[in-house]
């Protein structure tokens, strides 16, 4: 028997999940989405293999390898829409997230705004570490 010859990536997003799937025995890339279930994401990866595995190839036998990288986390970040947060952190570097320096649109722009920090000032706490 043959070795197994088909890879899967997937990718959980907000809105969809992404696919794609390789076969090395034919050297086919192939790649489609499912709408995303933000509830459940596991159950939008359920689904896309299942409809990979009807339309691309008949049995889990050829299946070789699944790879596995989501957004979620980082969207909800990003959105703000995540639970409140804290951040602990050295001495000094109270802070870091509110000075930003790279974090701006146009970075030589001295009067330009500045998104609000992730992590406002007043969840923000320095601790003294031992070197």
């Amino acid at each position: 028997m043959d070795e197994p010859a088909l890879r899967i990536g997937v990718d959980i997003g907000g809105t969809f999940t992404d696919f794609v799937l390789y076969d090395e025995t034919r050297s086919e890339l192939r790649s489609f989405k499912v709408l995303s279930t933000p509830r459940a994401p596991e159950e939008a990866v359920l689904q896309g293999v299942a409809a990979g595995s009807a339309r691309y190839f008949t049995d889990g036998s050829e299946l070789a390898t699944i790879v596995h990288g989501s957004t979620v986390a980082t969207n909800a970040l990003l959105e703000r829409k995540g639970a409140r947060t804290a951040l602990i952190t050295t001495r000094g570097f109270r802070d870091l997230l509110a000075i930003a320096r790279q974090d701006r649109a146009r970075i030589y722009d001295l009067l330009g705004g500045r998104p609000a920090p992730l992590i406002p000032p007043e969840r923000c706490y320095e601790i003294t570490e031992r070197v």
